[in-house]
Order: structure tokens, then C-alpha cells, then sequence
């Protein structure tokens, strides 16, 4: 599939496709008058984040946060994987103490979560969008490329829950994404050394399904 034919799908310009996928594939950028070589793996992530971008995701009781012009409908933003973790981890019988205001940017844990005498903190980031939220400048992609960007989310990720081990050793610790190939790249990179720290890892897909990469538990 082609970068025209993932527009026409989409019902977006060639060009703009074309924009995001130098970004978020910049070693295979063909020179000039070059064509695109893209794994199904990619053309299935691009095609993931024109829906997200285009169709939004539905809201899942978050009172606090209603869905306006000022919060992003990506099914990959922030505040909608952190709803799927929390409703996810309702079914596994934990009892939600606090989410965090995503849109306003609140500090402190993302979720806080209790079942029984247990208490997980999970850490909860969203991929970058190649627009800005500015209504402004809709018509502009930013010029950080999201997989860089996304590498840095996880970094942040990573040593806010390892600090959380630190300061309060009892807790479980979890850190959650949506279903991106940078996220699962980075988990496997990482998996041995988040094993051995107790640290889980969960990933949202764009139908909502959570997977459990990792289940916390106390460190070894």
C-alpha cells in the first residue's frame, strides 16, 4: 500500500501522509522520487492513527474530563488509554482511588488503584500526535518526530515508577501505553531489567482491549 493509497483511504492528503511517515520512519525516507517501502506492521500503525486522529474514541464515564474541543479525540491520547486501564483494572477487582485530570494536567499518579491490602500506582502516557491541539495551527505537524518523542514518554515513564518503588517499596507499579510498535520495541528492550524491578507494563489497542506485557509485583 502506498502512501496515496493510505490517504485515499483515510480521506486525507498524500502529502500529509507522507509528512508522518518521515517522522515516524525516518531512516526508510526514499530520496527524492523514491517510493515507500512499508511493512503491514506500519501501514496497519499509520492507518491507526488516521482513524484515531479522524473518528476519536468514545468516552468512558469520565465525568471530570467531558470530551471537548480542547481534548484530543486520538484514540491514543493520554486521558483515553488511562480510562481503558482503570476500566480494565475494575474488572480485575481493584477499586480506583484516583485518576488523575489529564486534561488539565494534574499532578501526582495517574491511577491510583487499591484491592484488598494492595496498592498499584500505574503510570499512564499517550503516543504523540503530529498536529497541535491549537486550533490555530491545525494545519501545521510539529516538528518532533513522534517516535523520538514517545522514547522520551517512556524514559519519563520508567523513572517515575522506579522512583515510586523507591520512596514507597509496598507499592505494585505499572506503566501503560497504547498499542504502538516504538512502545512494544522499547518494552522488549527493557523487559528483563522492568521484570526483575517488579514493574508491569500494559498496552491499550485502538479497539480498547488491554494486554498485560508485565504484572507487577514486589521486587526481587
Amino acid at each position: 500500500m502506498t502512501p496515496d493509497d493510505i490517504a485515499r483511504r483515510v480521506g486525507v492528503t498524500g502529502l500529509r501522509v507522507r509528512g508522518l511517515l518521515r517522522q515516524m520512519y525516518p531512516r526508510q525516507a526514499p530520496g527524492s522520487g523514491g517510493r515507500w517501502e512499508l511493512s503491514a506492521e506500519q501501514v496497519d500503525e499509520v492507518l491507526a492513527y488516521f482513524r484515531g486522529v479522524r473518528t476519536g474514541t468514545p468516552s468512558t464515564g469520565r465525568s471530570e474530563v467531558p470530551l471537548t474541543s480542547t481534548v484530543p479525540v486520538d484514540w491514543f491520547w493520554e486521558g483515553h488509554v488511562q480510562d481503558r486501564v482503570a476500566a480494565h483494572l475494575r474488572t480485575q477487582g481493584w477499586s480506583i482511588a484516583r485518576l488523575a485530570n489529564t486534561a488539565a494536567r494534574s499532578t501526582g499518579p495517574d491511577i491510583e488503584a487499591r484491592r484488598g491490602p494492595d496498592r498499584l500506582i500505574v503510570e499512564v502516557k499517550g503516543f504523540p500526535s503530529i498536529g497541535y491541539r491549537d486550533p490555530r495551527r491545525a494545519a501545521e505537524i510539529k516538528r518532533t518526530n513522534p517516535t523520538l518523542q514517545a522514547r522520551h514518554w517512556f524514559a519519563d515513564a520508567l523513572l517515575k515508577v522506579v522512583r515510586q518503588r523507591g520512596t514507597e517499596p509496598g507499592d505494585l507499579v505499572a506503566m501503560a501505553f497504547p498499542d504502538f510498535e516504538r512502545y512494544r520495541s522499547l518494552c522488549r528492550d527493557t523487559s528483563e531489567p522492568l521484570a526483575e524491578l517488579g514493574i508491569g507494563v500494559m498496552l491499550v489497542t485502538e479497539s480498547g482491549k488491554v494486554v498485560e506485557l508485565l504484572r507487577p509485583s514486589t521486587s526481587s
